[in-house]
């Protein structure tokens, strides 16, 4: 009998679990929203793809001709404190930078100094990921329905 419970209970935590990682997800930019009523994520990634800009010219700053900064030299942060680093890593082939774990604010640090607060809003990229679909840089909005990569302008 006790075993019977015991088991219950083990599977009631397990859906419990899942439930509350569910995230609810913005829908627009014309793309349907994928029948994932079938699918139990086990993760779910929130995709950030970027690249920085130079604010004035365009020019990239990191995978460009005589790059201003190093990717050593870029953190993301969710706080403002900036104390809860976010992981990303560096995809040189395509010339970007992959933080999957993004969330809705992130404040990116660029060489120590400059601070560059990020507001996010996401759409389902499938069944278990979203990307950013819309993203504001302190107080510019520097695209709505935004591409895979997104530059990110920066001083």
């Amino acid at each position: 009998m006790k075993l019977k419970y015991g088991i219950a209970s083990f599977l009631l935590l397990f859906l419990l679990f899942f439930i509350s990682c569910h995230k609810p997800r913005v829908t627009a930019c014309n793309e349907p929203e994928p029948d994932c009523s079938h699918i139990v994520c086990v993760a779910h990634w929130d995709y950030f793809n970027f690249k920085l800009t130079d604010k004035v010219t365009g020019k990239d700053l990191l995978f460009g001709t005589n790059p201003r900064y190093t990717t050593g030299e870029v953190r993301i942060f969710s706080d403002a404190a900036r104390t809860s680093p976010i992981n990303f890593f560096t995809d040189t082939v395509n010339k970007k930078l992959v933080c999957m774990n993004a969330r809705g604010v992130m404040y990116l640090e660029i060489a120590g100094n400059a601070v560059y607060k990020l507001t996010a809003e996401f759409k389902s990229a499938g069944c278990c990921s979203a990307r950013i679909k819309f993203l504001q840089v302190d107080n510019s909005i520097i695209c709505t329905c935004c591409s895979d990569v997104i530059a990110v302008p920066v001083n």
